[in-house]
């Protein structure tokens, strides 16, 4: 696992646990990847580079040396990166300190409780990777057995990702189960996978409602 020391703006390959912050976000059209530029002067002028520096100022308030931010710390570039990032992200989203969220489409002088609110209109809550993102931090992963498998397929429901698969991908973590990592199979195909996949660990029969 990669993490950003936010002392040394350096990745480091760390083995063994530490604590650490993790940031969630929507991507933005034309964000790109600092995975191989991170350290780099170039880089701080790429487009989304600001969610890097915020995250790094908010870990330092909060007394943490590391950050984990898909943007600069997973290299999607490659297979084995686009795998251990789909697999793993639920745990690293579970094991971090502290979630920050980035909502660069929100009004700050808004009442977030306002229905037609920039808040409630976020394309945070529009995106299938950000569900895990929401539910897998510390304060919520032991209530989510307690939904039903049809209930839990249904957060899904209206969500968006940028390849088809990944509406299914995201959801590994919310049911506990793992597939290959397989892109051009289609969602169809993909969410037959897991639905196989769920019903070896469990007998909820509320799965055949999708």
């Amino acid at each position: 696992m990669y993490l950003l020391n936010i002392n040394t703006q350096q990745l480091e390959d760390i083995n063994e646990r530490c604590p650490y912050a993790i940031l969630s976000h929507a991507w933005r059209i034309g964000e790109t990847l600092h995975f191989h530029e991170i350290g780099t002067e170039s880089v701080r002028i790429q487009p989304g580079y600001e969610k890097v520096e915020m995250c790094c100022e908010l870990a330092r308030q909060d007394g943490l040396d590391y950050v984990w931010i898909d943007t600069c710390c997973a290299d999607a570039n490659t297979s084995a990166g686009q795998t251990e990032k789909a697999i793993s992200a639920y745990t690293w989203y579970q094991q971090a300190q502290v979630c920050y969220t980035y909502l660069d489409d929100v009004d700050g002088n808004e009442d977030p409780r306002e229905g037609h609110s920039t808040f409630r209109r976020s394309r945070w809550f529009k995106r299938t990777w950000t569900i895990q993102e929401l539910l897998a931090p510390k304060h919520y992963p032991e209530r989510i057995p307690c939904f039903s498998i049809a209930t839990r397929m249904s957060w899904a429901k209206g969500r968006t990702s940028t390849k088809e698969e990944d509406k299914v991908y995201a959801l590994m973590g919310l049911f506990g189960v793992n597939l290959p990592i397989l892109y051009g199979e289609g969602e169809t195909r993909t969410f037959l996978k897991l639905q196989n996949e769920i019903m070896k660990t469990t007998d909820d029969q509320s799965i055949f409602a999708w």
